[in-house]
C-alpha cells in the first residue's frame, strides 16, 4: 500500500505568499491527554489562496494550533500517522509538561489539512485532510526490547525555530496510533483526482451516531 508523505513549507503555511506555490498545511485543532491546545497562531485566511483569487484578496486572519512541517502515513488502516509541526510557546509548554509526567490519558484528537498546487487548474487543492472532523487516536508507545519499558512517541523542542522569527514557534513531533473506531483520511493527487483511506479498526462497540 502506497504511503502518504508530505513535506511542507512552514513559511508558506505562515505567510500565504501568492507568488509561492509550495505545499503547506495546518494543524487546525488538537487535544492531547484531555488538554486542548490553543488556536493562537494567526495566519492569513487561506480561502483566497485556495480559490486562486487575486493577491489583494488575502486579507482576513484565521487562527490555528500549528503550522505543519511534515506528515508520514504508511497507508494501512491500523498504521500510525507521524506529524511534525510548529506551535506556540503556550502549547509547547502544555505538551512538554504532559510528556514529562506519567500520562494516564494518552488520547489525541486532531484536525489537519495539507495543500498542494495544481498547475493545470492554477489553484491549491487539499492533498490530505480530515474534512474538518477530529480523528481520534493515542500517542504511540515505543517499547524498549531490553527492559520491556515503553516511551511515548512525542518530542518537544526546547528552543524556538529560526524559520519564523515572530511569533516564537517550537517544533513538535508526534506519532499517533488510531483508536479502535472507523475513521478516514481524505486524499487527492490533483484538484479532481480524490480518494479516501480508512483509518482505525471498527469494533463491535463502534456505533455510528
Amino acid at each position: 500500500m502506497a504511503a502518504e508523505v508530505h513535506n511542507l513549507n512552514v513559511r508558506q503555511g505562515f505567510n500565504a505568499a501568492k507568488d509561492d506555490q509550495s505545499p503547506y498545511g495546518h494543524l487546525t485543532r488538537m487535544t492531547v491527554g484531555r488538554k486542548q491546545l490553543q488556536q493562537n497562531i494567526e495566519v492569513p485566511d487561506f480561502c483566497a489562496l485556495d480559490a486562486g483569487a487575486g493577491k489583494d484578496s488575502v486579507e482576513k486572519v484565521s487562527k490555528t494550533v500549528g503550522i505543519l512541517e511534515s506528515i508520514y502515513y504508511s497507508g494501512g488502516y491500523a498504521d500510525p500517522i507521524q506529524i511534525s509541526f510548529y506551535t506556540s510557546y503556550e502549547n509547547r509548554t502544555i505538551l512538554d509538561l504532559l510528556r514529562k509526567r506519567d500520562m494516564e490519558c494518552t488520547d489525541v484528537d486532531f484536525d489537519i489539512f495539507c495543500s498542494r498546487y495544481d498547475p493545470v487548474v492554477g489553484k491549491y487543492f487539499k492533498a490530505m485532510h480530515t474534512a474538518e472532523q477530529l480523528n481520534k487516536g493515542e500517542i504511540k508507545k515505543v517499547y524498549n526490547g531490553a527492559s520491556d519499558s515503553a516511551e511515548l512517541a512525542i518530542d518537544v523542542a526546547q528552543d524556538a525555530t529560526d524559520i519564523i522569527q515572530t511569533p516564537e514557534l517550537f517544533r513538535v513531533c508526534i506519532e499517533i496510533s488510531p483508536k479502535p473506531t472507523s475513521q478516514k483520511f481524505h486524499l487527492a493527487v490533483s484538484e479532481s483526482a480524490k480518494y479516501v483511506k480508512p483509518w482505525g479498526v471498527k469494533t463491535a462497540t463502534d456505533v455510528k451516531a
